[in-house]
This record gives structure tokens, sequence and C-alpha cells, in this order.
């Protein structure tokens, strides 16, 4: 996005010509400073290790933005899906570090970036950077953990609307543990119905009853994190429907264990107790029921939304469905997606991560992988196939976080998380693409693939300086860059004098 030119005397002509797919305004794409601010706390960026060169990006014109550079490895260029990289960086859930390239990015497929958010978001952590449609259009949504807020931006990046995901208000002595009073759940923020709606995660905290927590070997009532969803009005952040696992999801479905069955109801393994679900996906089918995904009991839900009962549970042991193929088998999931449905079958992409990151985990398969999923719902028993399947570069596990997406072309663009390691697929699974950062530790929750057409508001950035002056002559250093614009095929630089002709 940054381009630099030498020239003299009475006109500089600055002419860069790019492809429509890369254009010239990338490199130095990043938040307009005009740009609504969300900003909580002021956070210093880290100043240790941005001069690596191979390693990050920097611009002259924007010394406060320094987005990591990317390894890619094409196998099949021309068979790839059109459109950018959405990409949300951390160093970790809980930040210690306010690092220049935390937060929502855009790149292109070459890893040259588009545009940079860090500076909108004074480089906190940001989630599910993606786009949605409202109103017609694809606009960019993301979730603000740090004013428990779902947002959405429009095309020249400033924030359109603001929806409330705070969560139940705590009790004293859980606050003391967790440390503020309201929670927010940061897995899933997912604009519906052309933006009029979104479907949101909550957190529940509650105690079993004494007949709950006896069923599971516990006497007493056992604290437990339950968890749920809410549908939103996004105009008014009315709740139109709200649901709670407690009462649908019993304590021995759980499969996760940190601690002695004591420990964890008493709520000495963790904040609020025992994490009997994490629940960190929802979305909604064509007939309004809700597809739910739960981590700790390995199982998605399908939730009628005329009563909240449970229609059916998709899981490889206990499960409602015969699986035709063992591939189609998940465990410790993230991301499930509705992708469509009929009278007689539903397709679902759901991210297998295959095994968790505690020290007891059981390995599923040999690595982590991307389903996408065919449901056979009017058959008695219901069954579960796989229609494609997405190998991890590499192999290995990811232990925590990932997404799946299917692309309009049948493509399917998958994110691994960790390190940022992202991939894309053929519809028979054979890998196009993969990419991974450059800097070790810098993973993001999701990765996604749009076309997009970024239209910022405020003027580019321009740096010039003076490097030589001999007689009547003067050679200046010219930097341009456009931070989130993306069609911009030339650059046209004119000098002028102090009277500005």
């Amino acid at each position: 996005m940054e381009l630099s030119s030498l020239r003299a005397v009475f006109l500089v002509v600055f002419a860069l010509l790019f492809c429509v797919q890369t254009v010239s305004a990338r490199r130095a794409s990043h938040i307009p400073r005009d740009a609504d601010s969300r900003h909580g706390r002021p956070k210093k960026p880290d100043e240790f290790h941005y001069s690596d060169e191979e390693t990050y990006f920097t611009y002259v014109t924007r010394p406060d933005i320094n987005p990591i550079r990317w390894s890619i490895k094409t196998f099949d260029e021309e068979a790839l899906s059109p459109g950018y990289w959405f990409v949300a960086p951390y160093a970790a859930l809980e930040q210690s570090e306010y690092n220049s390239w935390n937060g929502p990015h855009i790149y292109g497929q070459d890893g040259e970036l588009i545009w940079s958010g860090s500076p909108m978001f004074n480089n906190l952590n940001i989630y599910d950077f993606r786009l949605a449609e409202v109103g017609g259009k694809m606009v960019p949504t993301l979730i603000f953990t740090e004013h428990a807020d779902g947002l959405i931006l429009n095309d020249d990046y400033k924030i359109e609307h603001t929806v409330d995901m705070f969560g139940m208000e705590l009790p004293d002595w859980l606050m003391e543990q967790i440390g503020h009073r309201h929670t927010t759940n940061m897995h899933d923020f997912n604009v519906i119905d052309d933006g009029k709606r979104a479907v949101m995660l909550t957190k529940v905290y509650e105690n079993a009853t004494r007949a709950e927590s006896k069923a599971v070997g516990f006497d007493g009532e056992c604290t437990a994190k339950w968890q749920g969803f809410k549908e939103v009005d996004v105009a008014t952040s009315e709740i139109l429907f709200e649901w709670n696992a407690h009462g649908h999801i019993d304590l021995e479905e759980s499969t996760y264990s940190k601690g002695s069955l004591e420990e964890m109801c008493n709520g000495n393994a963790g904040p609020g107790g025992w994490d009997i679900l994490h629940l960190n996906s929802i979305d909604k089918f064509p007939d309004g029921d809700y597809l739910l995904s739960s981590r700790h009991t390995n199982t998605l839900y399908k939730i009628s939304h005329k009563d909240g009962s449970i229609v059916w549970r998709l899981e490889a042991d206990h499960g409602d469905f015969k699986y035709l193929n063992d591939d189609a088998k998940f465990r410790r999931q993230h991301h499930a997606r509705v992708v469509s449905q009929n009278e007689t079958h539903s397709l679902i992409t759901v991210f297998n991560n295959a095994r968790g990151d505690g020290r007891s985990e059981h390995p599923l398969s040999e690595a982590s992988t991307g389903l996408l999923l065919s449901l056979r719902t009017d058959t008695n028993p219901m069954t579960a196939d796989v229609a494609a399947k997405f190998d991890r570069p590499g192999g290995k596990y990811t232990a925590a976080r990932g997404s799946v997406q299917m692309l309009d072309n049948g493509n399917a663009f998958v994110g691994w998380a960790k390190h940022s390691l992202q991939s894309e697929h053929a519809p028979d699974g054979r890998t196009l693409m993969q990419a991974q950062f450059k800097r070790e530790g810098a993973n993001t929750y999701r990765a996604y693939k749009y076309e997009w057409v970024g239209r910022p508001q405020q003027p580019p950035d321009v740096h010039s300086a003076t490097i030589e002056s001999k007689k009547d002559k003067v050679n200046t250093v010219v930097h341009v860059s456009w931070n989130g614009a993306t069609e911009v095929h030339t650059w046209n630089l004119y000098k002028t004098n102090p009277n500005a002709s």
C-alpha cells in the first residue's frame, strides 16, 4: 500500500499499475483516523521487535501499525476463489501485550495488507472479524470484548451499529473471582436476516439442583457454567429469543474434567465453577431452529425456536444419528454453520479439533479436520455422512479454536487458529493454498475469505522528504498509502508551491 518515488522540478508524476485483484492501496490499509472510536483504556503498543522486515510490514506514512507478514504456499492458483483474507491476530486471550499488529486486518491473497484496524481499537483483542449481509450488502462485523459489544461497520470502516453483548450480572462472590461484574461470550456474533437480527452466546452461572448434582456424584449444589444464547434486534438490542442450557442439558453430558468433581463443583477449578459446556458457536436453520455447538460435550444441538427443546443431538457416541462414515465424527469441535436445508437433508460445516488442550484428552483421529456434513433427518435413525473433508496442512492438531467457511465457488477456507495457519481447499479436499504468519504466537480465532470493496472517506496518507539539493534541482522521496482502499490503480503526485499554485 505504500509507495515511494524519486523525481524533480515542476511535476512529479507517480504512476504504479496494479491488477484489480491486488490493488495499489493495499499495503497501508489501516484504520481511518476519524473512524468512530471504541477505545477503552489507551494502550501503548510494544515497541521492541518491529524492526524485523522479514516478519513485519513497516510504513513511513503509518508508523503506528506493524502488521505481520505471511509465508504462503500456493499449489493451484487458478482454482483459488477471489477475495481477501479477514483475520484478527492476538497473542493471548487474556491480553497482556498490546501489539500494533493486534486486532482486525484484511490482507490480499498475496499477503499484502489492505486494512489494519489496530489503531481504531487501541491494539486490543478483536474476535470473529468477518462480513455479514446488512441492508443487501456485505459489511464487516466483529466482537469488541473490551466494551462487550458486537459491532457492525460500513464500507469506510466506521461503526454503523453497536449491539450490546453483556451477559448476566454476577453476584459479588463470583465477581471477585472473575474481576468484573458483567460477562461477555467472545465466541460468536452472528448477524442474520439481512442485518435485522443477531444471535450470540451468553454465559450463565448457576448452581445445579441437589438432584442434578447427585446424578454425577456430588453432594450439594454444583456450581456450573451453563451458558446459553440469545437472538436480538440489531436496531434496539431487544431480546427476541433467549435460551439457557440449564434444564435442557444435564451435568452428566459433560466430558470435561479439570480437577476432581469436588473442585469443579465448588468453583476451585476455575472462575465460575465447572465449565460443563463451553459453547462456541450459534447459527440458525432456515426453518427457524438453532444450531448450537458445545465443545465440552462434543455435541451439536438443534434447538427448537418454538419452545427451546432439543430437537436432536449430533455426537459420536450417544447422539441421535447413525454415522455412515467415521470421518464424519468430531471431538472438541468449533464453528458449526448451516449451509443449506430441505425437507430431508441438512448440510452443515464444523471444525473438528479432534482433541482438546487438556492433558487427559484422547484424540479422536490423527489430526484436526474441516468437515462438510450431510445430515439426513427424515429417516429412523437419522444419518450423518461426510460430504467433504479438509485436512490440516502438515497434519497435527489444532487443540483450540478454528473455523470452516464454504466459498461461493465450492471451495472451503479453513482457519487453523494457531500461528494463524489457514488454507483453501477444492471441493474434493485438495489443498490449493496454505498461509501462516511469520511470527509465532500470533493466533487468530477464526479466519475468513470474502470479496470486498473498501471505500475509506479519509484522504490518503502522504509523507514526502527532500533528500538531496543541487543547484536548481530537488530530489524528493514520496510515500503514499490509503488504509482500506481497494479500488486504487494508479497514483499521480503533483508538485505545488507555498501558494498552492
